[in-house]
């Protein structure tokens, strides 16, 4: 019994670096499988990331291709208002024109058409003044 246990003792002293080596790579694997666990958990959260970065960049794009189209509209009715109150102010001129004229015909006698022209005078300059704003509008 005795000569069993030395031997026994004598297997187990040469087998302790072997065990100790065993418990080291246990202990690798085991910090490898945590690593891997984490990485694992970490690329998923990133793809997440990536996902919700994604559509939040094709949410802004619609967002600024809806605007540039707003823009366009804008600029487009804008010419539109430019094309409209540039009439305005020929039919204005014409009647301012007209006005005078009679104006002068009179000899500038008549109170009535000195008060319309003066009136057609105000909404001329009303309505260049706010021409003059929306070309300045639109530059920007």
């Amino acid at each position: 019994t005795m000569k069993s246990q030395a031997q026994l003792f004598e297997m187990d002293q040469n087998y302790h670096p072997i065990h100790n080596e065993i418990k080291k790579l246990q202990a690798v694997k085991d910090d490898l499988d945590e690593f891997t666990d984490n990485y694992k958990i970490q690329l998923s959260q990133l793809n997440r990331v990536l996902q919700r970065i994604g559509k939040y960049i094709e949410d802004n794009k619609t967002t600024k291709d809806s605007t540039n189209e707003a823009i366009k509209a804008t600029q487009s009715q804008q010419a539109l208002m430019v094309s409209k109150i540039s009439e305005k102010i020929a039919e204005i001129q014409a009647k301012l024109n007209k006005l005078n004229k009679q104006n002068e015909e009179k000899e500038g006698n008549d109170e009535n058409i000195r008060e319309e022209i003066k009136t057609y005078k105000e909404y001329l300059r009303g309505l260049e003044e706010f021409l003059a704003g929306l070309k300045k509008l639109r530059q920007t």
